[in-house]
C-alpha cells in the first residue's frame, strides 16, 4: 500500500467536512455527547473554585479552554 498526501489528506477533508450539522459526531479531536458533558460537568466544578487573586496553573493534556473560563 502506497501513502499518497494529497489524496489521502483530501479523502480526511471530505470526511470532516460531511460531519452532521448539528456537531454531534464522534470523531477524534472532536467534541461528542460524552465529552460535551464532562466539559459542561468540569466547568460547574470550576465555577465554585475561589481563584480571584492567584496564580492558576493548569496540568494536564489537551487544550485549555477550561482555565479559560476564569478569566
Amino acid at each position: 500500500m502506497s501513502y499518497y498526501p494529497a489524496a489521502y489528506w483530501s479523502e480526511v477533508a471530505r470526511h470532516v467536512d460531511a460531519r452532521a450539522e448539528d456537531g454531534d459526531w464522534d470523531l477524534a479531536g472532536n467534541d461528542g455527547p460524552f465529552h460535551r458533558y464532562k466539559r459542561s460537568a468540569t466547568l460547574r466544578r470550576l465555577e465554585t473554585l475561589d481563584v480571584a487573586g492567584k496564580a492558576v496553573l493548569e496540568l494536564g493534556p489537551g487544550p485549555t479552554r477550561e482555565a479559560t473560563s476564569w478569566r
